[in-house]
């Protein structure tokens, strides 16, 4: 098995609304994410990130995926080369790596997605 480096991080506010749903247009979410990843020293790496539904469904992502992944609050990768996003209000971020398959994931957990088994389909 290769080496694996998997990182995460957490915006804070003064790094301006990061969310879909902020009434924002979309140019500036994600010109705003663009700009933390970059402080972040992610510079050349695709960002994905879930539509939130506020449910269970998790998706699988590749670099050929679009920016944006509807109706999904979880995503999951084989792929070293991308960015997987969720944002977070009330709920809590959930942060998985597969040693045995290379995969890495995120999760956007509320009370629904819990226990409609999100942590199990991802």
């Amino acid at each position: 098995m290769s080496e694996q480096l998997v990182q995460y991080g957490v915006s804070e506010i003064g790094d301006g609304p990061m969310n879909l749903g902020s009434g924002l247009p979309i140019e500036v979410v994600q010109e705003n994410q663009r700009t933390f990843f970059k402080k972040k020293g992610y510079v050349d790496l695709k960002i994905k990130q879930a539509e939130l539904a506020q449910g269970n469904k998790v998706k699988n992502v590749s670099s050929g995926s679009p920016e944006i992944i509807k109706d999904c609050d979880g995503l999951a990768t084989i792929e070293s080369n991308l960015i997987l996003m969720v944002t977070m209000a009330d709920c809590m971020p959930v942060w998985i790596f597969d040693t045995s398959q290379e995969m890495f994931g995120i999760f956007h957990v509320g009370w629904r997605g819990l226990t409609g088994g999100i942590l199990v389909n991802g």
